[in-house]
């Protein structure tokens, strides 16, 4: 049977595209094995379009020598590539694709490996691909493979950042050992310190007991976002911190609900010891807005005062972290500030970054002379401790008050940087001498 092309196409190509390819799809599989065979043969003879159509039906029909025979031809190959996750292709016709094809269409394979789950293939591969195409190729195939073979390769290749966030969704638990072996190597040999806590979120985020690992044997390396979900499973984290006592940073700030329901299924005894060692880390600068500790909320008020009683008594020397002080009720939170600035000294600038926390009818006075000085820095110290005092004391009507008070008598709104002519004399001259015009125009 011989097929003339353009007049057999030619009521779909008539059609837009969607549709076209719909129609096509059907009468492809209505058409008898021996005119699917003459229209395919057809087909592959023509022009590149020709060519596709005629892929397009192989797929339609799962014919796999079709497909197969296109995996070997330069300009069907990407589309057969696509097709290919979606039938039962021999796993010899892949090899080859990995032996012999152009470099791009290589890291398409190893894409379609991985996303069609055909680990066995891949691990197959690896040695080969390694020994053909080096080092940074083999890299590229090792999302595709058993987290077995993963961590048997992982130390031996050039592995790029893009291959390591993909090997965290893939291989969690080898990557996390990689990054703890890495870790005991000089600084020139390790990751960026940013790019190895994204890699450990992220594999942790996959597989807890990945992070677990880290816990276990290095937990300084543990980001703030891996700890959040490791609180997933508190359970695991209150045994390991009852096998040696860290510190593990956390976000300031809510947590999420599902961990925060985790966590208050706890023990009293088990949050409590959750909240000694899951802190935020301090904010930067002195007047950095602060938010609640995240765990220490959730412990009922009379533990949370002790606590944070215990937490305050360990460093009595450190000014109190801004974090620990509002996750504290408006009453106890003024009762620890009031006892750490009990006979303190000190410049006032640093001491205003703890006054900040008192009630403003006690800390007003003493923020707007701050905030009143002469000196632009202290100016700035002033009103940044001054506003946030007045955010925390929760009445905004006294927020137009404390600007006055600040800004002197008689005023009720913010100073901004206006330099009032009688108080700064030496600024009632002109910038800028008058000029050699004006001076010779009046002259007598």
């Amino acid at each position: 049977m011989t097929y003339d092309l353009p007049q057999h196409l030619a009521p779909f190509d008539r059609l837009p595209r969607p549709a076209r390819q719909a129609a096509l799809a059907r009468h492809a599989r209505g058409l008898a094995p021996e005119a699917y065979q003459a229209l395919h043969a057809a087909l592959d003879a023509g022009d590149s379009q020709d060519r596709h159509t005629a892929l397009f039906l192989a797929v339609v029909r799962h014919d796999l020598a079709g497909v197969c025979t296109a995996l070997h031809d330069p300009l069907l190959r990407p589309r057969a590539l696509a097709a290919v996750g979606r039938l039962p292709v021999p796993d010899e016709a892949l090899a080859d694709v990995a032996r012999t094809a152009p470099r791009a269409h290589r890291h398409a394979l190893y894409r379609l490996l991985r996303r069609s789950r055909r680990h066995a293939l891949a691990d197959r591969l690896l040695p080969e691909v390694d020994r053909l195409h080096g080092g940074q190729e083999a890299a590229r195939l090792l999302p595709a493979c058993t987290p077995l073979l993963v961590d048997a390769w992982l130390a031996r290749l050039p592995v790029p950042e893009g291959v390591l966030r993909s090997l965290a969704r893939t291989a969690p638990r080898p990557l996390t050992a990689y990054l703890l072996r890495q870790a005991g190597q000089p600084a020139d040999a390790r990751l960026p310190v940013r790019q190895r806590d994204q890699l450990i979120t992220g594999a942790t985020r996959r597989d807890r007991g990945a992070g677990l690992d880290v816990l276990h044997e290095r937990p300084a390396l543990l980001p703030a976002e891996a700890v959040v979900h490791l609180l997933a499973e508190p359970a695991a984290v209150v045994a390991a911190l009852r096998r040696s006592a860290v510190d593990l940073p956390v976000p300031a700030g809510k947590l999420p609900e599902r961990i925060c329901r985790a966590l208050r299924a706890l023990p009293a005894e088990e949050l409590a010891l959750l909240a000694r060692a899951c802190r935020p880390k301090a904010a930067r600068g002195p007047f950095g807005q602060p938010r609640p500790e995240p765990v220490l909320q959730l412990l009922e008020p009379s533990e949370r005062h002790r606590v944070a009683r215990e937490l305050l008594a360990a460093h009595p020397h450190d000014r109190p972290h801004g974090a620990l002080l509002l996750a504290l009720d408006p009453p106890e939170r003024a009762r620890v500030v009031r006892d750490h600035l009990a006979g303190r000294k000190g410049r006032e600038t640093r001491l205003a970054a703890t006054v900040r926390f008192l009630p403003l009818a006690e800390a007003e006075e003493r923020l707007a002379r701050l905030a009143g000085d002469h000196n632009r820095h202290m100016r700035c110290y002033g009103w940044s401790a001054l506003l946030q005092c007045a955010a925390l004391d929760g009445d905004p009507a006294d927020t137009p008050g404390c600007c006055g008070a600040a800004n002197g008598p008689g005023t009720t709104t913010p100073r901004s940087g206006s330099w009032r002519w009688p108080e700064r004399p030496r600024r009632r001259r002109s910038s800028s001498p008058p000029s050699r015009r004006t001076s010779c125009a009046t002259r007598p």
